[in-house]
């Protein structure tokens, strides 16, 4: 269950903040997010830390999207 909900948790304020503080659009916070967990995922390999695995990738990807989608929401609220 931790790999999971802790991959997609961990995860879920970068695609809040980034757009919340930088300025940039949701969809490119998912992109740095998906980024970031693809150097992580390939330190893990290079340096043989912890447990290379595509599906850290994708949860983590994940998370983004929803931190993403959560901006998108509560900003459309608060200008309604």
């Amino acid at each position: 269950i931790y790999q999971v909900g802790g991959n997609i948790a961990w995860f879920i304020p970068i695609g809040f903040l980034l757009p919340y503080l930088t300025g940039i659009k949701p969809w490119q916070s998912v992109l740095c997010g998906m980024t970031l967990s693809i150097f992580i995922e390939g330190c893990q390999y290079l340096f043989a830390l912890g447990c290379t695995d595509i599906d850290d990738l994708l949860f983590n990807t994940l998370g983004t999207l929803i931190g993403a989608i959560l901006y998108h929401i509560i900003i459309t609220k608060r200008e309604n």
